[in-house]
């Protein structure tokens, strides 16, 4: 996955900063949007129709760390 976002994005990468704190209920939703749209590239990536469980945990993971 990580390849195919480096290829696509030609090697470059992209930090977004902000110096607003957000509330916890808006940091939840977009970590949730995150995980959607990477278990969607997952699905297609794979072929799968339904989201893959460990790719959602492995995001998990790594935003809580």
């Amino acid at each position: 996955m990580a390849a195919m976002l480096r290829r696509h994005f030609k090697g470059k990468l992209f930090i977004v900063s902000s110096k607003h704190v957000f509330s916890s209920r808006v940091y939840q939703e977009l970590v949730e949007d995150l995980i959607a749209v990477i278990s969607g590239f997952a699905g297609r990536l794979y072929g799968l129709r339904i989201h893959n469980e460990k790719v959602v945990e492995v995001v998990r993971k790594l935003v809580v760390d």
